[in-house]
């Protein structure tokens, strides 16, 4: 059995911009790299990709990552559709987050083609990055699921756990008119507020592996002109959670705290999730990588996944993503696909392989 090199792959993705909303181009890419090499059951919707090779009669290992990215942004001192290769280092947006997992997915599965013997369902989703990912209506269709492993970027150790995510806005209502003469506060000054009582809200319990609740403002807007009052201003936080809270109770401890404020949840939940003790994925990944067992702070598809016993791997640091200068060591990609195969291999046999 021969691996192809998944850097081929990822090259083709990097150069193909895949902006979460606008992945067409990629996914015909990826699609008609699978077909190319060998894999037979491949299809590309508006979820993103999805393939099966092996016996239909087992419950297959899910390898599921993405094909988005977000957008480029600045200070990029390469270009973020180069696919420049430097000091075993290649270079563009969403060569870490996550093309090195998903080619290197890719791989391994259209390796596992060639044998049959090992059932895979490879699922590579068009919108993670997004508000409402794919994953979150997809995996419901796969029926069952033997395990998962998640490609999101680990540096190749394992990822047994991750905080969940909650994005809710803040909507500040009022009048607008001549900053002169209005009267009222500003609805920007009352956001403030609300931003800064939100903001420090107390979550006393931790959790021994993923730490506390993380409240973070990422967007704040108001005004239409320098000596207007604004009609509407608005904040958007970016939540961490942790199992010891539920969705609905910080919602309503958000509420309480935004006196002047709607408050609304942008997109879906993205739920806490960790590997269940004692499970053959947990002991299996650990002795296919080499690696260390780590505790997740980012989201992944592996929110959506509910009861399927899940590990994540991948190749690249977590901490370039969405940066400029993206880049993953291809080394590291190279073997994240023979990782891949291996523990669907061993997984496929019991564990003894």
């Amino acid at each position: 059995m021969t691996i192809p090199d998944p850097i081929e792959l990822l090259t083709a993705m990097i150069k193909t911009p895949s902006i979460t909303g606008d992945t067409h181009a990629v996914q015909d890419v990826v699609a008609q790299w699978l077909v190319t090499h060998g894999v037979r059951e491949v299809v590309s919707d508006g979820d993103g990709i999805t393939a099966r090779v092996g016996p239909k009669d087992k419950p297959p290992l899910l390898l599921i990552s993405h094909v988005d990215t977000v957008p480029v942004g600045e200070g990029w001192t390469v270009d973020p559709f180069g696919a420049e290769a430097r000091d075993n280092l290649l270079y563009g947006r969403g060569s870490t987050d996550a093309g090195g997992a998903a080619s290197a997915m890719a791989a391994a599965t259209a390796a596992l083609a060639q044998s049959g013997d090992v059932p895979v369902l490879l699922f590579l989703s068009a919108d993670e990055e997004g508000e409402w990912p794919k994953a979150h209506h997809a995996v419901p269709r796969f029926g069952e699921i033997a395990a998962a492993v998640v490609g999101e970027p680990t540096e190749l150790n394992v990822g047994v756990s991750q905080r969940g995510l909650m994005v809710v806005e803040l909507i500040c209502r009022g009048m607008q008119g001549h900053a002169a003469h209005v009267e009222e506060p500003s609805t920007a000054l009352l956001l403030a507020q609300d931003v800064a009582r939100v903001g420090t809200l107390p979550f006393h319990e931790t959790d021994v592996h993923l730490g506390g609740v993380k409240i973070t403002p990422v967007r704040l807007s108001a005004g239409v002109a320098d000596n207007v009052t604004p009609p509407v201003a608005t904040a958007l936080f970016d939540i961490r959670t942790i199992p010891a809270y539920g969705h609905d109770d910080i919602m309503e401890r958000i509420r309480h705290a935004a006196r002047h404020c709607e408050v609304r949840k942008v997109g879906c939940d993205w739920p806490a999730v960790r590997t269940p003790e004692g499970h053959p994925i947990l002991d299996a990944a650990l002795s296919v990588t080499g690696g260390q067992a780590l505790q997740g702070k980012a989201a992944s598809d592996w929110a959506f996944l509910g009861d399927i016993p899940a590990v994540k791997i991948g190749p690249g640091d977590t901490r370039i993503s969405h940066q400029p200068d993206e880049h993953v060591p291809m080394d590291q990609v190279r073997r994240a696909a023979e990782v891949y195969v291996e523990l669907a291999r061993r997984l496929s046999a019991g564990g003894d392989a």
